[in-house]
């Protein structure tokens, strides 16, 4: 159990129950295989708050799924979405808390897709069971009858001596000396050849925008090599300015990146945490491993709440007793990503973009406010978000404009703890 969470490409077999939720907010599971088990998932618990479930397989499994409700139970439990699930020799698909059935198998191994749970319409919520073929599913995100997935790039193959480190060209990430010019120079000198760039632990403080050209391919220490946008060239509101830009407008290509951390620190109302240009030219009406989407896994925006960040509780304590008040010094930001209309072909996993509200170095936790104008914006085409959340951004958290094709699964927003002052 856990708040929100995708789970993708698990398989069990010969259990007696494959996967006990215990509790959740949201959970998204996708590519399951449950072979020769009793009990596939059971959610009967009253802290589960909702499922999805894709493109799985459940093989000879007495009861697929436990779920909370009874039919006609109208009441705020469990809600559950199937699509594109196949089961071969399954007698009961779901069953209630007691474990009598209310969706039994077909003969033909499919189920068509299913929901269970409120739908929340304009004029409030209404119940709802059985079949839905109202999803849309544009083709153009699927691999045959699947979606699209693919797992971040491990480089195992690679000998040590195809990484360029940052290092290597001088940069210090010790988040006070200017790294701009040593991260751009790495960038480029990696970009159209064999070599990947390494970020080595560290906080690269950068006082312009780094610059990701087509052909990159970037991996950094986990959790702990962090980009960090300072300085004037990010300070104004009305002339927007990224901290890492990959490609320009128009450009074509591909990139992978990993395992980095974009953040601010200070006053840097005009910043924009990542602008994702590239437009990558992968087959249109198959993903596959000659053409795949380019793609950013474990890619994330961190404003404030961190050593270094200058936007700490001592900097940016939350003010509930002053109406309206906002310290300029804790604007940090102008938007935190932003997929542009030229971007074209893009696959993000386990991305998370978050204004803090609370000091993640602070023994307590103490809260903090910190703002930052808006979420991520997708204007792009065909654009896969697979286990994302976008959190306290003061206008939006996620924002679709323009754009086409895009999948998104499990995604989780919190609005600022400091609404509604200001």
């Amino acid at each position: 159990g856990s708040q929100q969470f995708t789970m993708r490409n698990l398989s069990f077999y010969g259990c007696g129950t494959a996967i006990q939720q215990i509790w959740n907010w949201g959970w998204t599971y996708k590519s399951l295989k449950i072979v020769d088990c009793d009990v596939g998932i059971d959610m009967s618990s009253w802290d589960v708050g909702s499922v999805i479930l894709l493109d799985s397989k459940f093989v000879n499994v007495k009861t697929a799924m436990i779920t909370s409700r009874n039919p006609g139970n109208a009441t705020g439990l469990c809600s559950l979405v199937i699509q594109n699930v196949v089961y071969q020799d399954v007698p009961v698909v779901l069953a209630n808390p007691q474990g009598q059935p209310y969706l039994l198998g077909e003969a033909n191994g499919a189920v068509a897709d299913n929901v269970q749970g409120n739908v929340y319409a304009p004029r409030g919520p209404r119940l709802m069971e059985g079949r839905d073929s109202a999803f849309s599913q544009p083709p153009t995100l699927k691999t045959g009858d699947l979606y699209y997935e693919r797992s971040k790039p491990q480089y195992g193959n690679l000998p040590a001596s195809s990484f360029l480190s940052a290092r290597d060209l001088g940069a210090r990430g010790d988040g006070v000396s200017d790294d701009t010019a040593a991260l751009n120079v790495l960038f480029q000198q990696v970009a159209n050849t064999p070599y990947v760039a390494f970020l080595d632990s560290g906080v690269y403080k950068v006082t312009d925008t780094i610059y990701v050209p087509p052909n990159t391919r970037i991996v950094g220490e986990p959790l702990s090599a962090i980009i960090m946008g300072a300085g004037k060239k990010f300070a104004d509101a009305n002339r927007p300015r990224p901290v890492v830009q990959v490609a320009h407008p128009g450009e074509i290509g591909y990139v992978e990146m990993s395992d980095i951390i974009v953040s601010t620190q200070g006053a840097t109302a005009g910043a924009i945490g990542i602008e994702y240009n590239l437009n990558t030219p992968a087959a249109e009406s198959i993903c596959s491993p000659g053409a795949p989407p380019s793609g950013l896994w474990d890619v994330h925006v961190r404003i404030g709440g961190f050593t270094g960040s200058q936007l700490q509780v001592a900097d940016c304590a939350i003010t509930p007793d002053q109406p309206n008040l906002v310290k300029a010094n804790c604007i940090a930001g102008f938007m935190s990503m932003h997929v542009t209309p030229s971007a074209r072909n893009l696959y993000m996993e386990n991305n998370w973009i978050w204004v803090a509200d609370h000091d993640i170095d602070d023994p307590r936790n103490t809260r903090v406010s910190i703002f930052v104008a808006r979420g991520l914006l997708i204007e792009g085409t065909r654009i896969w978000l697979v286990g994302s959340s976008v959190e306290h951004h003061t206008l939006y958290q996620y924002q679709l404009v323009s754009a086409t094709d895009v999948w998104m699964g499990q995604i989780q927003t919190e609005t600022p703890y400091y609404q509604p002052n200001p």
